[in-house]
């Protein structure tokens, strides 16, 4: 059995975006209490400082002005949400962990797993402002 580590990322208006990294091998109760010391808040932290993918709802590759709809991709559409609006910022919320029969899809161990979270929480988390992660295309 492998562990799964459930995380989302909830902006201020409450829509969800979901992510799953896969360990080999079964969490212990005492990492698990680690782990949870190492959150911000008990629940929170920055995936970029872990080494775990991002699943923003904003797309920080996005070439298009989020306050000038004149701009807008075709496929962003009407009621589509928008990047970089009042409701985003940088963290993301673990869920929780599972034990699954899936192959593992991180390299890391989870001992080292649970140690990349204490040492992002020893450095302290660092937010960062949406904003700031856009990059433009050259024109």
């Amino acid at each position: 059995m492998n562990t799964a580590f459930n995380y989302m990322y909830r902006d201020g208006g409450n829509n969800k975006s979901y992510g799953t990294v896969v360990l080999a091998g079964e969490i212990t109760e005492a990492q698990k209490e680690r782990f949870a010391k190492a959150l911000s808040e008990g629940e929170y932290f920055i995936a970029s400082q872990v080494d775990v993918p991002e699943v923003f709802l904003w797309d920080p590759e996005a070439d298009y002005d989020p306050d000038d709809p004149s701009t807008y991709p075709e496929e962003l559409g009407a009621g589509k949400y928008v990047i970089w609006d009042d409701m985003d910022h940088s963290w993301h919320e673990f869920m929780d962990f599972d034990t699954t029969q899936a192959e593992p899809t991180d390299p890391r161990t989870i001992e080292q797993f649970v140690q990349a979270f204490e040492r992002a929480k020893k450095a302290g988390w660092k937010e960062f402002e949406p904003r700031s992660r856009r990059v433009r295309a050259e024109v």
